[in-house]
């Protein structure tokens, strides 16, 4: 067994015991432990340094950061340490606060691409991050020092694509590179879309451009994984060259291996190598993601199948992905993002305590080894249901499925929110009939817990739907406006997947917008939690 298939296995083997109950509450603290079991958190690369005051930015806060940081419970820490600049004094891509005039005003060069009204707080974040740099701190390897002195496995996080803001060519987020040419966009000749400004991967200078940030981060950094974060962005070739340059992408992916094996040789210990992609396993093919061939191939440790942002999803489909990547020992990590939105271009918020935990457990019911987060920052939710305790509390269960599945949780319905063009998605919301089924991921089997279903809808005519899980009638609990909350007896539940059936009492057809089928923590988690 090789050095890669053992920790892989070491992940795979934890995830198994914490569902057999034989888990071991204090694993060692050696490199490979850190996947057995795993919560992955993803650090944003400006969340740090974002509604701050230079005045603040020292060492000891950036430890107080990395600190408050655990009560996440995370196992493994991915720290993003760029977009189309750094956040750390790079010689690969430019920093942040490249070309910024500190005593210059705001209408100096640099910020002229902003707005009046948006220079303050843009131009605040670069100062605490230069003030960080010329204190002499590196933000990524200060990070990654003070979590491997707390017992949590550091990686590094590269955004391969990130092109936020491209609708600006004049916002100072952007590259020089970018900026510079747009012969290497992967849409030269318009913008419909907003991905159309993307860099085209089958450019030699894109490729040579992003394998020297990899070897600077490899090179600076004493790390224990890097991860490829291709779903910012995801769009990396033409539209309509994606296959013909798949295998263009998987060469690529070959050579960032044998970079890493390069530096496991120098550091004397072994370095993970994470991809970050559509939750689709055959979207992210046809974009020319090939992450089933890259983990056939042996070229990638650990493969995170998540939404990009529009919406946290609650049916990534795993059980697709554990098939396609029989015969390897890469683990699947299931990414979970912090916005709710059920249906495109519909209302959005931030995804609740329950509704995060509900998709965590659906993934790891599904076979999912591990759960990766990205977007969820505590300190930047204050009014909502993620205080300081629900976050530690949900959080920390989701390394531990069988704490998870204690606790109250829903499953909303939602849609697929990355496409190849011309594919179709899963788009099951708004749903316009007279009768409408929808099949809900909810893990185990809930006994003798409440459980509830509740709908949205337009009701035109008044008529109350008739609702049916599992094919048995469920009872109306509570109507207000167009919320609909119907209670599940013990009959209707199943393990798995729910079938939800609402139906027209005339025939006449209706809209639903919203479906969430909640399931209540198990009496003595509430009793406990009442004490």
């Amino acid at each position: 067994m090789t050095r890669r298939t053992a920790s892989v296995f070491a992940l795979c083997l934890g995830t198994f015991l914490l569902f057999s109950g034989c888990s071991d509450d204090h694993p060692s603290l050696h490199l490979d432990a850190h996947l057995s079991p795993a919560l992955l958190l993803n650090l944003d690369c400006t969340n740090f340094f974002y509604k701050k005051s230079p005045e603040l930015m020292t060492g000891e806060k950036l430890d107080a950061y990395a600190d408050s940081i655990l009560a996440s419970g995370a196992t493994i820490v991915l720290i993003n340490t760029q977009a189309q600049r750094t956040n750390y004094a790079s010689e690969a891509f430019e920093p942040f606060w490249q070309g910024y005039e500190p005593a210059a005003g705001d209408d100096q060069p640099f910020l002229a691409g902003i707005p009046p009204e948006g220079r303050t707080g843009y131009r605040r974040m670069v100062e605490c991050m230069l003030a960080l740099h010329e204190q002499g701190v590196d933000y990524p390897g200060r990070l990654i020092d003070r979590f491997r002195q707390k017992g949590v496995s550091p990686w590094i996080s590269l955004r391969m694509n990130d092109t936020h803001n491209n609708d600006n060519l004049h916002h100072p987020i952007h590259s020089t590179f970018w900026r510079e040419n747009p012969d290497c966009w992967r849409v030269r000749d318009r913008q419909v879309d907003y991905y159309d400004r993307t860099l085209d991967y089958s450019c030699p200078a894109v490729r040579a451009r992003y394998l020297g940030l990899i070897d600077e981060t490899l090179q600076r950094y004493d790390i224990d994984g890097l991860e490829l974060d291709f779903l910012r962005e995801p769009y990396v070739f033409p539209i309509g060259r994606e296959a013909e340059n798949r295998d263009l992408l998987t060469a690529w992916i070959d050579t960032v291996h044998q970079r890493i094996s390069a530096a496991e040789r120098k550091l004397g210990h072994p370095i993970h190598l994470g991809v970050r992609v559509p939750a689709d396993p055959e979207i992210a093919r046809q974009l020319g993601l090939d992450a089933v061939t890259w983990a056939h191939q042996g070229l990638v440790d650990l493969i995170v199948a998540s939404p990009r942002w529009a919406t946290i999803d609650n049916d990534v489909p795993v059980h697709t992905w554990k098939s396609l990547l029989r015969g390897t020992d890469v683990p699947l990590a299931c990414g979970l993002e912090v916005r709710y939105q059920p249906y495109e271009n519909g209302p959005a918020a931030m995804a609740s305590p329950d509704v995060a935990g509900g998709a965590a457990m659906a993934a790891l019911a599904a076979g999912a080894d591990a759960i990766y987060l990205f977007n969820y920052f505590f300190m930047h939710f204050p009014g909502t249901e993620w205080t300081f305790q629900a976050f530690s509390e949900r959080l920390q269960a989701m390394a531990e499925p069988q704490k998870l599945e204690q606790l109250s949780r829903r499953h909303g319905v939602t849609w697929t929110d990355v496409t190849a063009h011309g594919t179709a998605i899963s788009r099951p919301l708004p749903s316009h009939a007279a009768r409408h089924f929808f099949r809900l991921n909810t893990g185990p089997r809930p006994d003798n817990r409440d459980c509830s279903v509740l709908i949205t809808t337009t009701r035109d005519h008044g008529r109350i739907p008739e609702l049916r899980v599992n094919n048995v009638i469920c009872p109306l609990q509570s109507s207000r406006n167009d919320t609909l909350i119907y209670s599940i007896p013990e009959a209707a539940k199943a393990s798995e997947r729910q079938v939800i059936e609402a139906a027209s009492a005339d025939s006449r057809p209706f809209t639903i917008t919203r479906v969430e089928y909640y399931i209540a923590a198990l009496p003595a988690v509430k009793d406990q939690n009442l004490r």
